[in-house]
């Protein structure tokens, strides 16, 4: 039942940053959906706003089988999925032999993918997650959380119009990166030095204290041998 669609999602989440299941809507009775439409992914409003953005994708993959080699379905594509596309522009027949060439073209002139990019650097380097909105607007640190993620978004964002302006060197993101606050901020020195405001700059820095195991991983990665037994 799958039919590439995780592929497309995976496509989303890595190169363009977005996490197709955390904007889908939760159904609250699937099986009158299902009862009520034909083909509900096509029909049904709750399935169509996540499977219109899917579906098209998931169709320019369609030659390709489970273990990523060509494998054309014998019996064609599925008829009950939109037409493969990105974005809403439809993938022309002509185009098909080319498709994942296709979808790239077009991946790389979404303003959302240098954005993707500099947030894989943000955390290969800093070997943490971006910020994620705060949700509880009742939580006492909300409005320092939401500062912290303003601050954030705006370092990233500066940081991918340069990554394009580039016309796409990650060198240029990595350079960037590391000249950056974020980075070279002294994490423990910053919070001690603002108690206050620890929520605020508790993701800022790599200067935090290993547990044995980080230590022992780090040295072994650094130099090739282990330190304990």
């Amino acid at each position: 039942t799958n039919r590439n669609r995780l592929r497309a999602r995976m496509f989303y989440q890595h190169f363009l940053g977005i996490d197709i299941m955390q904007q889908a809507p939760r159904v609250t009775d699937a099986s009158a959906v299902a009862a009520k439409f034909k083909v509900p992914t096509m029909e049904a409003a709750d399935c169509v706003v996540c499977h219109k953005t899917i579906d098209p994708v998931a169709g320019v993959f369609q030659d390709f089988n489970f273990e990523g080699a060509i494998g054309p379905r014998k019996a064609g594509w599925y008829p009950d999925m939109f037409q493969a596309g990105f974005e809403g522009e439809d993938m022309p027949t002509s185009e098909r032999w080319r498709a994942p060439q296709w979808l790239a073209e077009r991946a790389v002139k979404d303003p959302r993918f240098p954005i993707a990019m500099v947030e894989h650097v943000y955390y290969l380097l800093l070997g943490r997650k971006v910020l994620q909105p705060p949700e509880d607007i009742d939580d006492p640190l909300f409005g320092a959380k939401r500062r912290a993620l303003l601050a954030q978004r705006a370092m990233i964002e500066s940081i991918a119009q340069r990554f394009t302006e580039s016309k796409f060197n990650l060198k240029v993101t990595i350079k960037a990166m590391i000249a950056s606050d974020f980075y070279q901020a002294d994490g423990l020195a910053t919070i001690a030095e603002h108690p206050q405001r620890k929520a605020e700059m508790d993701d800022i820095g790599i200067v935090r204290l290993l547990s044995p195991e980080q230590l022992e991983r780090k040295i072994a990665a650094v130099f090739g041998k282990r330190w304990g037994r």
